[in-house]
């Protein structure tokens, strides 16, 4: 998703809803015995992406539970 965002793809995690699930899978050819749990849709956005800020990870990560600090967080 990183590398998409960098070439100006956007996506987003989601599921297959089961309303759309057999069409997917018949638009790929895809055998009833595989099963999906993720799909990443991929594709030009109509506008432009906005600015894009993160906060370092030692900030939104924590270690075995919440706000416990990880190791490189110093």
């Amino acid at each position: 998703m990183l590398a998409a965002r960098a070439l100006g793809i956007g996506s987003v995690p989601t599921t297959l809803h089961a309303t759309v699930i057999d069409r997917f899978r018949a638009m790929f050819d895809i055998p009833d015995d595989v099963s999906f749990h993720f799909c990443v849709p991929l594709g030009y956005p109509a506008g432009r992406f906005g600015p894009n800020s993160r906060k370092p990870t030692a900030q939104t990560t924590y270690l075995n539970r919440w706000h416990a600090p990880v190791p490189w967080a110093g």
